[in-house]
């Protein structure tokens, strides 16, 4: 905390229209513990919170849930540029097609639970297919997985016309549109997961 209290008075003499920066409060063991202690103490440098690091806000870490609760505060605009886009997944324009992949199952559960309510149909491919067809849901007529040996690679021809015929509206619009661009490419990780299996963060609750 002596860094942080010997910093405080250097920048209370900061001069007008000067930005400051501070170390990586990461280094902290209070930031990880949420010390409301240092929350606080960092709340006495600004008079305002904006967060902008929607990536991290899935963690109860001091600076995402602590300072909120002693300063107004505010999204970001990066924030609140991946918490609108990544909101129209719960209300998406049908039919809608949720693509699943890569090795940790465990991480993307929550959010095949999370949208076998909402979308028409799931594929899951890459690592997850060893895992997921071992689970009850995978019964579930929604879900669709590779065709063959799961251990091999998914983008068979047999598997790429099952996946043709579930989204032949899809394809055919984005044909004549010629679209072959993403819309929105999110800067996140385990907070898209965590997002998107329960609707909210950590970090979005302490916003108020």
């Amino acid at each position: 905390m002596e860094p942080v209290i010997r910093r405080f008075w250097e920048i209370s003499k900061l001069e007008k229209d000067k930005i400051e920066f501070f170390e990586n409060v990461r280094k902290f063991p209070e930031e990880e513990k949420n010390d409301p202690v240092f929350a606080k103490k960092l709340s006495k440098m600004g008079d305002i919170y904006v967060n902008d690091a929607f990536s991290v806000s899935h963690r109860e870490h001091a600076s995402i849930i602590g300072i909120p609760k002693y300063l107004p505060s505010y999204m970001g605009l990066l924030f609140e540029n991946e918490f609108k886009n990544l909101s129209v997944a719960f209300r998406p324009k049908h039919p809608f097609l949720l693509i699943l992949g890569g090795v940790k199952f465990e991480t993307k559960l929550g959010v095949l639970d999370k949208f076998l309510n909402i979308a028409d149909k799931i594929f899951i491919g890459g690592a997850l297919v060893v895992k997921a067809l071992k689970i009850p849901v995978a019964r579930n007529p929604k879900i669709i997985f590779p065709v063959g040996d799961p251990t091999a690679l998914d983008a068979n021809a047999e598997t790429l016309e099952i996946l043709k015929k579930e989204v032949k509206d899809t394809v055919a619009v984005a044909k004549k549109v010629g679209l072959n661009k993403f819309s929105f490419v999110s800067t996140a990780g385990g907070a898209i997961l965590e997002f998107l299996s329960n609707g909210t963060l950590p970090g979005i609750k302490a916003l108020g």
